[in-house]
C-alpha cells in the first residue's frame, strides 16, 4: 500500500488504515504461530510416544528371545543327557555281551 503526502506530511486516514490492515495481519501470523507451536508440541509428544513404545516392543522381543533361546539350550542339554544315558546303556550292554563271549 502507498500511503500519499498530504500538505501536513502523510495522510492520516492511510496511515490509520495501514496500521490497521498491519494489525489485522499481525493477528493472523500470530494465530498461526500458536497454531503451529501447537501442532509442534503434539508431534513433539507423539514422536516421545512412538519411541517409547519402539523402545518397550525392542525390549519385549529381545526377552522373548533370551526366553526362547534358554528353552532351546534346555531342551539340547535334555536331548544330550539322554543321548549320553542310551550310549552308556548300550556300552554296558556291549560289555555284557563282551563278557559272555570271553566266558564262552
Amino acid at each position: 500500500m502507498e500511503i500519499k503526502k498530504s500538505f501536513r506530511g502523510y495522510n492520516c486516514r492511510e496511515v490509520d488504515e495501514y496500521i490497521t490492515k498491519l494489525a489485522e495481519m499481525l493477528k493472523v501470523v500470530n494465530a498461526k504461530n500458536i497454531k503451529l507451536q501447537e501442532e509442534e508440541i503434539r508431534l513433539k509428544d507423539e514422536i516421545s510416544n512412538t519411541l517409547v513404545a519402539a523402545q518397550k516392543t525392542a525390549k519385549e522381543i529381545i526377552n522373548q528371545a533370551k526366553r526362547e533361546a534358554a528353552l532351546e539350550i534346555e531342551r539340547q542339554q535334555d536331548t544330550m543327557t539322554h543321548m549320553r544315558t542310551q550310549l552308556l546303556e548300550a556300552r554296558k550292554r556291549i560289555d555284557g555281551i563282551l563278557e559272555k563271549t570271553k566266558a564262552e
